[in-house]
Parts: C-alpha cells; sequence; structure tokens
C-alpha cells in the first residue's frame, strides 16, 4: 500500500499515542503478515518499518505531480474509512493498532495513515 500526498506534506512526530486499523493476513494465533509486503510479524510489540518516512514524487495526473510515501506501517485513522476499503482487503482481518508517542507519521487525505512505528493488536476471537 502506498500513501499519496499533497505536495509539501512533511512527516510529523506523534506527541501521544495514534490508534489506528490496519488490514492483516492472520497467520497464526501469534504473528500477522501485511497483504501487501508479505512480511511476517508478532502481535503487541512495537515494530519498527524504517527511521524516517520519505516523500517522493510519484506521477502526475490531470497535470498535478502526485508525491507517495511507501515505507512504513500503513492504515487508517477511522474505523469507517477502513471498513470503506474491506472490498479490496476482503481476504484479510481488520485490526486495531497504536502508532506509539515519537513515531514518525503522516496523514493522507482520506483517513489513511503511514508511520515509522506501529503496534498492532492481536484481534479478539471469542
Amino acid at each position: 500500500m502506498c500513501l499519496v500526498v499533497k505536495e509539501g506534506c512533511k512527516p510529523e512526530i506523534a506527541s501521544e499515542d495514534i490508534t489506528c486499523w490496519k488490514f492483516v493476513n492472520m497467520l497464526r494465533k501469534d504473528k500477522w503478515m501485511a497483504p501487501i509486503r508479505g512480511t511476517l510479524h508478532d502481535y503487541d510489540k512495537v515494530l519498527i518499518a524504517c527511521d524516517r518516512l520519505s516523500v517522493e514524487p510519484w506521477h502526475v495526473a490531470y497535470g498535478i505531480l502526485h508525491f507517495v510515501i511507501e515505507e512504513g506501517f500503513h492504515g487508517y485513522t477511522n474505523i469507517d474509512d477502513a471498513k470503506n476499503k474491506a472490498n479490496i482487503f476482503n481476504a484479510h482481518t481488520l485490526v486495531k493498532c497504536t502508532i506509539p508517542k515519537g513515531a514518525e507519521y503522516c496523514l493522507g487525505p482520506n483517513g489513511e495513515i503511514a508511520a515509522t512505528k506501529m503496534i498492532v493488536h492481536k484481534p479478539k476471537t471469542e
């Protein structure tokens, strides 16, 4: 997943924990994998994707240069926005996550977020 942002978008540092949601592949009770990157991770641990987020030129559409953030952990700041994207990720599980205080992050125009650090919480199975 890539985060498309406007020109001049600069990553910020989280002054407090940020709650967000992410689609994952549940592999085992203690492991998950990102659908796009295919990297295996543990639940409920602070994961570090990169040191810094880079805003890079991407492509021109309708005469406007778009920028993208490819690295980092990606998710949605609003559960309703995430659920609206569920048809794209219909074979995956939506889980609650935390971007910890002090992590670098960048917001997209439609509720998307990318961050250098993320905690993916283990889904409750009842």
